[in-house]
């Protein structure tokens, strides 16, 4: 345990106020412990996937949420809207809007939850067998003090750079790290659907890696951002293998994989965003 680093499942709290119409109410508070240059995406989505589980009940587990983010959100009190757009037996959708107390929404979060169902066991995709477990690889930021984000997880790089280390010249676009919180977020002794987003939300490295040392420093804020929940797991730590697909005229596209220490599949998503650059002469991650 680490007394200093903050509990996700803290910081993704929310309280219903109670109906507002067709639409349900709850207060948040998005604590300024998981930024980046600006708010996680990924950890605003898990608050709003927390009001949205809090509306469907126990028995109910996510299996995607689609977030479209249409401004910026700064740390602070919110309030998150949840609407139930269909109630059925093994499948329920709902809608959650989220912004700044007082104000208008500012993201969107579509949600769907199930029950669990009989079918087949299909895992198509393989888990990448070129990269060594944690225990192998090095730490990530024992040279530089990391962004907030990243001081609550302790993070060892699998596949790629130390951006701001040494000059290395462009590669593939991919970018591997094992993640692992260090106030874990469990709930009954798994890791809780919530703290996959924000580990989701760690792509841009991936890009970076294909523009090389040399390139002008950037960030990459989310235009949205797609995460399919697909297992839970026990593993304390989590291997997230990012690629980026596409990039151009200041726009960008990448997927993510999450594995755990078993190599199994736990969660996939993608996101677009937006290119942005920083003062300074080199390559810098972000995210």
């Amino acid at each position: 345990m680490h007394e200093h680093a903050a509990q996700l499942l803290d910081d993704v709290r929310v309280e219903r106020i109670g109906p507002d119409g067709p639409e349900v109410r709850y207060r948040a508070r998005l604590s300024e412990a998981w930024n980046f240059f600006m708010p996680s995406g990924g950890v605003l989505t898990s608050i709003a996937l927390r009001a949205m589980a809090a509306e469907v009940g126990d028995d109910w587990r996510p299996i995607s949420t689609n977030t479209i983010f249409h401004e910026a959100i700064e740390d602070g009190p919110l309030e998150v809207w949840v609407h139930v757009l269909r109630r059925g037996n093994v499948a329920t959708q709902l809608r959650a809007a989220l912004g700044p107390a007082g104000d208008d929404p500012r993201m969107e979060v579509q949600a769907t939850f199930v029950r669990g169902r009989r079918g087949p066991a299909v895992v198509p995709r393989e888990y990448p067998a070129d990269l060594l477990p944690a225990e192998a690889c090095e730490p990530y930021w024992r040279s530089r003090t990391p962004l907030p984000f990243f001081r609550h997880l302790d993070t060892r790089l699998a596949y790629g750079h130390r951006h701001w280390v040494s000059e290395w010249e462009p590669g593939p676009a991919r970018c591997a790290r094992w993640f692992r919180y260090r106030q874990p977020p469990l709930r009954e002794g798994r890791l809780a659907w919530e703290a996959y987003p924000p580990l989701v939300d760690t792509m841009p490295a991936a890009l970076f890696e294909a523009l090389g040392s040399e390139h002008p420093r950037m960030y990459a804020p989310s235009l949205d951002l797609t995460v399919h929940y697909l297992a839970e797991t026990r593993s304390e730590w989590v291997l997230a293998h990012a690629r980026a697909i596409w990039a151009a005229d200041g726009w960008a596209s990448a997927e993510m994989e999450l594995w755990d220490e078993d190599r199994r599949l736990l969660a996939y998503g993608t996101q677009t965003m937006m290119l942005r650059s920083l003062p300074g002469e080199r390559v810098t991650s972000g995210r």
